[in-house]
């Protein structure tokens, strides 16, 4: 059973990710609080591939029409809002191909909804995956699944979040 609320979900993610900072970008080009993708950011509608190239490494997304990276960084309100509905795609996959794990533990480690949905923040889908199938592995940094999984364990995660496709983002950007 969750004990922290979301809020405390999301601060605690957006102080590890970039130390509460919406204008961050690391050194391998993760943006913003949260520090998103150029490919998550496309599935969330702000961004999109640019035509040629396949792969997940950002230079093969560019902004859609209308946004840009200054843009992204200096909103708040849509980064938050991004945010919120990729908690909610990863709530539902979650739910829906891994809710089995929930309550039991994997190498020692206590399985929770927060949790997995913190791992899939970190190392996307597969890298869940990897993890409940005892495979340990880590971003770019070092930062191992289990990492994520022990740190963010027992959060709400409410079901009432927005989806992608029911929000208009772009009235976010201040």
């Amino acid at each position: 059973m969750a004990t922290k609320s979301y809020k405390a979900f999301v601060k605690a993610i957006a102080d590890r990710e970039s130390s509460d900072n919406y204008a961050c970008v690391n050194s391998l080009g993760y943006l913003g609080r949260y520090q998103f993708g150029m490919a998550r950011l496309t599935d969330l509608g702000v961004a999109q591939r640019k035509p040629g190239h396949s792969g997940y490494a950002n230079s093969a997304f560019d902004w859609v029409e209308g946004m840009t990276k200054e843009k992204f960084l200096s909103s708040p309100a849509l980064q938050d809002k991004l945010f919120d509905m990729h908690v909610e795609g990863h709530r539902r996959r979650v739910m829906k191909r891994f809710k089995g794990h929930i309550g039991k533990s994997v190498k020692g480690v206590h399985i929770t909804l927060s949790g997995m949905i913190a791992c899939m923040h970190l190392l996307g889908e597969g890298g869940l995956r990897n993890f409940l199938s005892g495979k340990d592995k880590a971003d770019g940094y070092g930062t191992k699944a289990s990492d994520y999984v022990k740190l963010f364990a027992g959060y709400d995660i409410p079901e009432d979040l927005p989806r992608v496709g029911t929000v208009k983002v772009f009235k976010y950007v201040e």
